[in-house]
């Protein structure tokens, strides 16, 4: 599970521990190189840089450092053109573009069957006890019983 209140490293800060190649691989990477030409601008098989990946923490979380700015970077960018972005849809709605409104109706869920539930609050109350059993975990025979005091044996 992913913590995203926790500030996770940068990548001037991991690289510092990469090896010459490593590095060199990486700036390739991040320049818009393919996996291929990295390695061989650093001088490495391709595998190598394959295995660095996969295999190599050091290098993983140089690699994942660069792609954590590469996100954040992105998603910046794109909320600066956000209400741009919702203008354009609007102005398409409102000039009869009905594929786009139905796209936009479907994709918020509003067109969604909604089970309306039961009514009846007696059904409700056993549907809300089955519903509690089943998230009960099954009590294991062999543990103690927890209502008994511990030194009551």
């Amino acid at each position: 599970m992913t913590d995203t209140n926790l500030s996770l490293p940068t990548l001037e800060s991991v690289s510092d521990a990469l090896s010459t190649p490593q590095r060199t691989a990486l700036t390739a990477l991040i320049r818009g190189s393919n996996i291929k030409d990295a390695a061989q601008t650093a001088g490495v098989h391709r595998t190598t840089l394959h295995r660095w990946i996969s295999s190599n923490p050091t290098f993983r979380a140089a690699y994942n450092a660069w792609q954590h700015e590469c996100k954040e970077s992105t998603k910046t960018k794109l909320l600066s053109v956000i209400q741009d972005a919702l203008s354009t849809v609007i102005a398409a709605i409102q000039n009869g573009n009905h594929s786009l409104a139905y796209r936009l109706l479907k994709d918020l869920g509003v067109l969604t069957k909604i089970d309306p539930g039961l009514t009846d609050p007696q059904l409700l109350q056993k549907e809300m006890q089955t519903d509690q059993i089943a998230l009960t975990p099954p009590v294991d025979p062999a543990s103690p019983d927890p209502t008994t005091p511990p030194n009551a044996t």
